[in-house]
C-alpha cells in the first residue's frame, strides 16, 4: 500500500498548489531580496532576519490544530488576493517600496482564506500579523518619526546634563560641550531601539498575557520604554565625553552602553509583564482547543480556488514586469554643476556635500551653491544658497527628504509655514505663477527664509503626498520616476523683516527657474 506522502505526490492539486508557492516567490523575489538586504545592511531593521523564522516557529506549534481544521475555501479570498497583487502593482508603479512589501503579507492572507478558509487564517492570524515587523516604514514616515526622536533625545540628554551640573548648549540634535560637540544623529534617535523593541514586546505579550488589554498594554508600553531608555543613553555618552574625553564617548563604548541600554529596557519590559500578570484575568483568550475526533473535511483542495489564484498571480508576473520594462532612469543630459555661475547680478560658489550626506540624500545629482550680489548703492552684498537634488529614478526608494524634517533636525525651528504664489519660468518657455512652499525659521538669533517645491516631470508641487499621488501616475502613464526637489534659502539680516528676504527670494527664483527648466527633464522627455 502506497502511504500517505506518496499518494499525496499523485494528486494534482498538490502540484498545482506548489506551482502557486513557486509563482508567489517569483512574484515577489524583487521585494523579498531588497528586504533581505535591508536586514543585512541597515542595522535598525536587523531583527528582520529573525521575524520570518519566529513566524514559522508559530505555525509549525499550530500543526496539530490546523490538522483538523475543516478546509472550506471562502470567496471573499479572491478580493483579499486581487487587493494584494493590486496593491503590489501600485507600489511598483509608484516606486514606494513599504506598499509592494506590506502587499505580500495582504497576498498571503488572500490566498489562505481563498484555498483554506477563514478559519484556517485566524488560527495563524498571529505569525501572519508577526510579519509586519520585518517590512521598515516608509520613508515619509521614517522620517516623520527618527526626526522628533532626535530631537526628545537631544532635549532629555541636555536637560539630565544640566541636572548634574554640566555647562551645555543645545541647539535642535546638536549638544554643545565644553570640549566637543555631540550630534544626535538618526542612528542615535532610537528609532532602532524602537522597532526592534517593539517587536519583542509584541512577542513577549503574544506568550505571557492571557488578555487583549495586557497584550495591548504590554506593547505600548515598549514606546516609552525605548525613547527614555535612549534618551538616557545618549545622557550617557555626553557624561564620557565631558569627563573622559570625545574620544571614550566613540567606537567601542558608544555600541556598547546601546547594547547596555537595550538589556536595560528589555528588563523593563519584563517588569512590565510581571506587574500585569499580578492583576487577575478577567475575560482570558481562550486556548486553541484541538478537537478530539476529526470533523468532515474536503478531499483535498478544490480545482476553481487552484486555477483562479494561480492565473491572478501569472497576471501579477506579467502585469509588474511590464511596469519594470516600462519605467527606466532619465539622466540628465548636463550635471547640474554646469549651471553658470553667474545669473544676472548674481554669482557663485559651490559647497559640495560630504560622501555621507550625499549617500543618506540618495540624489543622482545636485547642486549646493552660494549666490552673493551687491545691493544697489549699498556696501552690503546679499547672498542665498540654491540646492537642488535630482532623483534619475525613485523605484528603489531613493526619494525626497522634506525641509519639514530635516531643518528641525539641524537645529532650526520652524516660526512659520505657509503656501507662496511667485512667478517662474514654465517648461514651455513662459513665466507664470507657481504656488510654492515659504518657511521661516529660526536657530538662536538667525533666522532664514526657505523657499522650496518639488519640481517633477514638469510640475510644480508643494505637498510631499502629492508629489507621490502623480509619481504614481507618470510612473503608469508615462514610466517615469525622475524627480527634483528644490531650495532656496535666504538669512534674514537682523533687525530686518523677512519682507527684504522675500523680495529677495522671489527675484531670485525667477531669474534662475528658466536654467531649471533647460536642465531639469520636462513633461516630454523621453
Amino acid at each position: 500500500m502506497p502511504s500517505n506522502v506518496s499518494r499525496l505526490f499523485y494528486k494534482p492539486q498538490f502540484w498545482l498548489f506548489t506551482a502557486i508557492t513557486t509563482v508567489v516567490f517569483y512574484l515577489y523575489y524583487p521585494v523579498l531580496l531588497g528586504l533581505a538586504d535591508d536586514w543585512w545592511n541597515d542595522p535598525d531593521y536587523s531583527h528582520g532576519l529573525l521575524v520570518p523564522l519566529i513566524s514559522l516557529y508559530f505555525i509549525w506549534g499550530k500543526k496539530e490544530h490546523l490538522k483538523m481544521l475543516s478546509f472550506r475555501p471562502d470567496y471573499f479570498g479572491l478580493l483579499v488576493l486581487l487587493g494584494g497583487v493590486g496593491l503590489l502593482t501600485l507600489g511598483n508603479a509608484g516606486s514606494e517600496l513599504f506598499l509592494m512589501r506590506i502587499s505580500l503579507l495582504i497576498t498571503i492572507s488572500g490566498l489562505i482564506i481563498f484555498l483554506l478558509g477563514f478559519k484556517t487564517l485566524n488560527t495563524i492570524l498571529f505569525p501572519i500579523g508577526f510579519l509586519f515587523f520585518m517590512i521598515p516604514l516608509p520613508a515619509i514616515v521614517f522620517n516623520a518619526v527618527a526626526f522628533p526622536l532626535q530631537l526628545f533625545a537631544a532635549q532629555t540628554a541636555a536637560f539630565c546634563l544640566q541636572v548634574v551640573r554640566v555647562p551645555v548648549l543645545r541647539e535642535g540634535n546638536l549638544i554643545y560641550l565644553a570640549s566637543s560637540i555631540m550630534d544626535v544623529t538618526e542612528a542615535c534617535s532610537g528609532i532602532r531601539s524602537l522597532m526592534t523593541l517593539s517587536a519583542l514586546g509584541t512577542l513577549f505579550a503574544y506568550i505571557t498575557q492571557k488578555t487583549h488589554l495586557k497584550r495591548g498594554l504590554m506593547m505600548a508600553s515598549t514606546i516609552p520604554i525605548a525613547i527614555f531608555s535612549n534618551a538616557f543613553r545618549v545622557t550617557g555618552t555626553g557624561l564620557l565625553a565631558q569627563f573622559v574625553g570625545e574620544k571614550a564617548a566613540q567606537g567601542f563604548y558608544h555600541t556598547f552602553t546601546g547594547w547596555l541600554v537595550f538589556i536595560v529596557a528589555f528588563i523593563l519590559m519584563l517588569l512590565v509583564g510581571f506587574i500585569l500578570s499580578k492583576f487577575p484575568d478577567k475575560k482570558p483568550i481562550p486556548k486553541d482547543a484541538v478537537p478530539t475526533e476529526k470533523p468532515l473535511r474536503k478531499k483535498g483542495l478544490t480545482w476553481v480556488p487552484l486555477t483562479v489564484s494561480a492565473l491572478i498571480l501569472v497576471g501579477g508576473i506579467y502585469i509588474n514586469q511590464s511596469i519594470l520594462l516600462h519605467g527606466q532612469p532619465i539622466l540628465l543630459e548636463e550635471s547640474l554643476s554646469g549651471m553658470p555661475y553667474t545669473i544676472d547680478q548674481w554669482s557663485g560658489n559651490d559647497h559640495p556635500f560630504e560622501e555621507k550626506t550625499i549617500k543618506v540624500l540618495g540624489v543622482t545629482d545636485y547642486i549646493n551653491r552660494l549666490y552673493v550680489t551687491k545691493a544697489d548703492h549699498s556696501e552690503v552684498s546679499d547672498s542665498l544658497w540654491l540646492y537642488a537634488g535630482y532623483y534619475a529614478s525613485q523605484r528603489s526608494g531613493a526619494t525626497y527628504h522634506s525641509p519639514k524634517n530635516c531643518l528641525p533636525g539641524s537645529g532650526w525651528e520652524i516660526v512659520e509655514i505657509e503656501n507662496l504664489s511667485v512667478p517662474m519660468a514654465s517648461a514651455t518657455g513662459n513665466s507664470s505663477m507657481q504656488v510654492i512652499n515659504k518657511v521661516i525659521v529660526q536657530k538662536g538669533l538667525d533666522r532664514q527664509l526657505i523657499l522650496y517645491w518639488y519640481q517633477d516631470r514638469g510640475r510644480i508641487i508643494t505637498s510631499e503626498y502629492w508629489a507621490k499621488i502623480y509619481l504614481i501616475w507618470d510612473s503608469i502613464t508615462k514610466g517615469r520616476t525622475d524627480g527634483s526637489m528644490i531650495r532656496v534659502s535666504i538669512p534674514i539680516a537682523k533687525g530686518d523683516t523677512p519682507d527684504k528676504a522675500l523680495a529677495l527670494g522671489t527675484l531670485y527664483i525667477n531669474q534662475v527657474s528658466p536654467y531649471l527648466v533647460k536642465y531639469l527633464p520636462g513633461p516630454h522627455t523621453a
